[in-house]
């Protein structure tokens, strides 16, 4: 048992982050997907392809094109909805940007500037939160999608005091499903959309993200060599608030 700790200490400490420069990123990152590919005991795929995207709505949205969509993820026949904001053409810069929404109760919405309720202006104006509008009017093509269990797809509600994101992962491994790969997985399918969407340059994706969004925008950044540039925003933490003072511990 110590020699098995031992070598999993050692493991674990060649994969701590400490790097200083893009080459060394990307020797970090060949390395931890190797790691993940021997956990899983397959490749991680460099992309994941969503099931057929279905373009339901059009209109025009504070100077650009809001654009409703949806896909099936082929994996769990899980309906994912999402937007993409299209700038006006005088400004298009060809990049797109996956926007990841956070904790809040709205999904993407608030982020693309909707302000529709008493509660999701507070929201937008509290954190600044329409970054989605912000990045179309900036030029980019934006795509933002509801998270399982946020927006369009909440099916356990406020739950008292508890952290809606645990309850739904204990719903889930009833099924043998891990929330946090499923998010990571239909982010993918997202990155997928944007890639092939009419004038956005497949070498220039980025994401964007706050509080659940920024880590889910980490996780993404290094699983897919497609994002090539990453704005992570109030999200780094050592988990203390999760595991202690919202358990009462």
């Amino acid at each position: 048992m110590s020699k098995f700790s031992s070598k999993t200490t050692s493991f674990f400490s060649s994969l701590i982050i400490d790097f200083n420069s893009l080459e060394e990123f990307e020797i970090w990152r060949r390395n931890f997907l190797q790691w993940l590919a021997q956990l899983a005991n397959q490749p991680i795929p460099a992309e994941i392809n969503p099931g057929k995207v279905v373009f339901d709505s059009e209109c025009e949205w504070h100077g650009g094109r809001r654009i409703e969509l949806s896909w099936q993820n082929p994996m769990y026949n899980l309906k994912i909805p999402a937007t993409i904001l299209e700038p006006d053409p005088a400004v298009r810069n060809n990049a797109g940007l996956v926007c990841q929404h956070g904790h809040g109760w709205f999904g993407r919405r608030p982020t693309l500037g909707e302000r529709s309720s008493d509660e999701m202006i507070a929201e937008i104006d509290q954190y600044d939160y329409d970054f989605s509008l912000s990045m179309m009017r900036a030029g980019y093509t934006i795509i933002a999608l509801d998270l399982f269990n946020f927006g369009e797809r909440e099916i356990i509600k406020r739950p008292g005091g508890r952290d809606k994101c645990d309850m739904v992962e204990i719903f889930l491994q009833l099924f043998n499903i891990n929330l946090m790969a499923l998010k990571i997985a239909e982010i993918r399918q997202a990155i997928t959309v944007l890639s092939k969407y009419k004038n956005v340059d497949p070498d220039r994706i980025g994401m964007v993200g706050l509080s659940q969004g920024g880590r889910m925008t980490m996780f993404t950044t290094a699983l897919d060599q497609r994002i090539k540039t990453a704005v992570v925003s109030g999200s780094c933490n050592t988990f203390l608030d999760r595991l202690t003072l919202r358990s009462g511990a």
